[in-house]
């Protein structure tokens, strides 16, 4: 059986045969237009965010960063170059730990810890500054002769930090402490044993931590001396009066022709050395670090002192002990006085002769009372005191004393107001002309011119 013949033109195919064109209403295209659209706007408003943002951040940055350079300027004061460097370095990375605090690159504890660093090293130079004045105290901020120091190398090492932080000639910077830890350090001067020390180039890095805790690194130990030791000076007054009290004196020549002054005799020292050891003080007289001093420095060089060591302790009392006797014996205890040597007779002479001049000098100064020229004394017969003074200081005394008045009052002064070595000053009745003579003749010749004159010595007041 055949199939059924089917004609190509007369098929009806509906809708198919005339199909409605798709109607597009924003599809993929159109859209990822959109978003792009829209995607822009949010970049370009988080650039703008982002600029406000990072230009608010480098204005605290610029303000925060200004002040802490003015901070470290304020300790700093005149900076050397290297220094000026160091607070420009400073002042950038503090503007930079802000700036990025501010843009949210550094977490809270970060950035704590970053500020803590900045404070701590600002804190330290502030405290640096007070050491360098500590160093400017010592001798005025003069530099110490190195003769003068103890002779070792730390002291010599001290005075060269001390100079370079007095001048400014250091240099600060950031170094590892061994432990991974950048620290500030100053570059210093050091002593290297050079015999040329005082222009060593050669450096050393100090801890500035360690400058404000150990001035000692600045601070030379000065050359113990017992010319600066009061208690020595002490001692040594205590014994010259001891040894006037005791007569351990003798008259020597003196430079002026026909003078001579009393001295403490250096022939007596041992009753001298009886007298410092029955008083015990010159044992006390050094504290420990000046015995120290005084034993490394002068007694045995290169020798550690002991405390605890008898024979060194010994060594050093016996020193100070000698030393005194060698400062005070010697010593001039007394003004010039006339000479007066030889015999007895010859003694006596001198006396009477100085006795006559007096006589001579009161006669020439008395009124007379009568046609028999008996003298008489007193304001009513109108001595002048003033010439008695006068005759009495240029032909009798010289260079030994002098007749001087003070608020209307007379006295009979040693020069200088020394008598054999202690103050000496006696009031005079100048209406009295005897016990002026009297007086005068006692402070010349002393003992001996009681035979003329009675007996009795000048007062002190």
């Amino acid at each position: 059986m055949s199939l059924p013949k089917v004609s190509y033109g007369n098929y009806n195919y509906g809708q198919y045969a005339n199909p409605t064109p798709i109607q597009y209403k924003g599809g993929l295209g159109e859209g990822l237009a959109g978003a792009a659209k829209v995607i822009g706007a949010a970049i370009q408003k988080n650039r703008e965010e982002t600029k406000k943002k990072n230009e608010a951040a480098d204005v605290d940055a610029a303000l925060s960063s200004r002040k802490y350079k003015q901070a470290l300027n304020k300790v700093f004061g005149k900076a050397s170059v290297e220094n000026k460097q160091y607070i420009i370095n400073k002042k950038k990375e503090y503007g930079e730990t802000v700036k990025q605090f501010k843009l949210g690159n550094l977490k809270l504890d970060e950035y704590t810890e970053k500020m803590d660093e900045f404070d701590n090293l600002l804190n330290q130079i502030t405290l640096l500054k007070e050491s360098i004045g500590t160093a400017v105290e010592m001798n005025k901020g003069d530099d110490i002769a190195f003769g003068d120091l103890r002779q070792n190398e730390a002291s010599f090492d001290a005075e060269m930090k001390r100079r370079n932080l007095i001048n400014g000639k250091f240099k600060i910077v950031d170094r590892d402490d061994g432990e991974g830890n950048m620290i500030p350090m100053l570059e210093l001067q050091k002593y290297t044993g050079s015999a040329n020390m005082e222009n060593e180039v050669s450096t050393d890095f100090v801890t500035v931590k360690d400058l404000i805790e150990n001035n000692k690194i600045f601070t030379p130990e000065i050359r113990y001396e017992h010319a600066t030791n009061a208690n020595i000076t002490t001692l040594e007054t205590m014994l010259t009066n001891e040894a006037k009290k005791k007569q351990l004196t003798k008259y020597v020549d003196s430079s002026t022709e026909g003078y001579h002054q009393s001295v403490i005799d250096p022939d007596r020292k041992d009753d001298l050395k009886e007298i410092l050891i029955t008083n015990g003080k010159y044992k006390n007289a050094l504290t420990p670090d000046q015995r120290k001093q005084f034993y490394e420095d002068v007694l045995a060089p290169g020798e550690k002192y002991n405390q605890s060591n008898a024979d060194q302790n010994k060594l050093i009392d016996d020193a100070v002990l000698n030393q005194i006797l060698d400062n005070v014996s010697g010593n001039a205890v007394g003004n010039e006085v006339r000479k007066v040597s030889g015999s007895d007779d010859k003694v006596g002479d001198a006396i009477q002769s100085s006795l006559k001049n007096m006589d001579a000098i009161n006669t020439s100064i008395t009124p007379k009372f009568d046609e028999n020229d008996i003298p008489f004394t007193g304001p009513q017969q109108g001595i002048d005191t003033n010439k008695l003074a006068n005759l009495y200081n240029n032909n009798i005394l010289g260079k030994t004393g002098a007749i001087q008045q003070e608020d209307g009052v007379w006295y009979l002064k040693a020069r200088g107001e020394a008598y054999l070595g202690e103050a000496f000053k006696q009031k005079l009745n100048m209406n009295d002309l005897d016990s002026v003579k009297r007086a005068v003749a006692v402070f010349l010749y002393g003992a001996r011119a009681h035979k003329y004159v009675g007996t009795g010595l000048p007062t002190n007041k």
